[in-house]
C-alpha cells in the first residue's frame, strides 16, 4: 500500500484516510470474498533497516487482528465439538 498511493508513500499515517487505498481495499475483498474488515493494509518492509513506529503500529495492528480472528476460530471448532 505504501507503493500504491503516493500520499500514503510521504506519510503512513493517512493509510485509512487514503479513497485510493479504501477502494484497493473494496477491490481485494471482493476478489476474496472476505469482509472488508478483514483486508488489513500493511508497508513493504523488504527494504526497512531501521525501526519505525508507524510502520511497525500498522503491522502490529494487522498480526494482532489475524490472531484475534485465528482465536475466534479455534473457540467456534471447540464450542462445536461440545
Amino acid at each position: 500500500m505504501d507503493k500504491a498511493c503516493p500520499h500514503v508513500e510521504k506519510d503512513l499515517k493517512k493509510v485509512y484516510r487514503s479513497c485510493y487505498i479504501k477502494d484497493l481495499i473494496k477491490k481485494a475483498s471482493t476478489c476474496l470474498g472476505i469482509a472488508e474488515s478483514n483486508v488489513l493494509p500493511v508497508k513493504n518492509y523488504s527494504h526497512e533497516i531501521e525501526l519505525n513506529d508507524t510502520c511497525d503500529i500498522l503491522l502490529l495492528s494487522a498480526v494482532k487482528q489475524m490472531l484475534n480472528f485465528a482465536d475466534d476460530y479455534i473457540e467456534s471448532i471447540y464450542e462445536n465439538q461440545q
